[in-house]
């Protein structure tokens, strides 16, 4: 059954009843891939599992309703995460507008050069609110953050 064969100066086997690639395996054939790995010939596969007709509906309307929900948990999300950003930043413009007037020239020169920071960095912010991108929403929450905490140090 397999002979050897001389190709450019190699031997090599073949099987002649499968031909040089495959191989019989447990009355399945294999055939070998490129790296050596068999892989299950098409005829020796069984085919997937039909969808019973009256499951693919339901299974459809089950993704629909579920969709929905996750729209509206989105929504509902989304807009506690914009409460919680816009009350961060209200209570910013609040405690920068009850700043006491009482300070010493060092704390006033202090906070000067914080305050001339921070709207360095409000002004590089570069937001295009159009594209609704999540990392101009987290650029404003970061900076709403730091800013919270350098005032928290007054």
């Amino acid at each position: 059954m397999a002979e050897m064969a001389t190709v450019n100066g190699d031997q090599r086997r073949e099987n002649r009843t499968n031909g040089p690639a495959s191989r019989r395996t447990n009355g399945v054939t294999n055939k070998a891939s490129k790296d050596h790995r068999p892989m299950l010939d098409a005829t020796a596969s069984s085919p997937p599992a039909p969808v019973e007709a009256d499951s693919f509906p339901a299974l459809r309307q089950n993704l629909v309703e579920h969709l929905t929900m996750l729209r509206a948990e989105f929504r509902e999300t989304v807009a506690n995460y914009s409460i919680h950003v816009q009350g961060l930043l209200t209570q910013l413009e609040d405690g920068l507008a009850d700043q006491p007037s009482e300070l010493t020239d060092r704390e006033r020169d202090r906070r000067a050069r914080a305050l001339r920071q921070a709207l360095k960095d409000a002004e590089g912010l570069n937001l295009k609110p159009v594209k609704g991108r999540r990392r101009d929403l987290k650029k404003v929450e970061t900076f709403a953050n730091h800013l919270n905490d350098l005032i928290d140090e007054w």
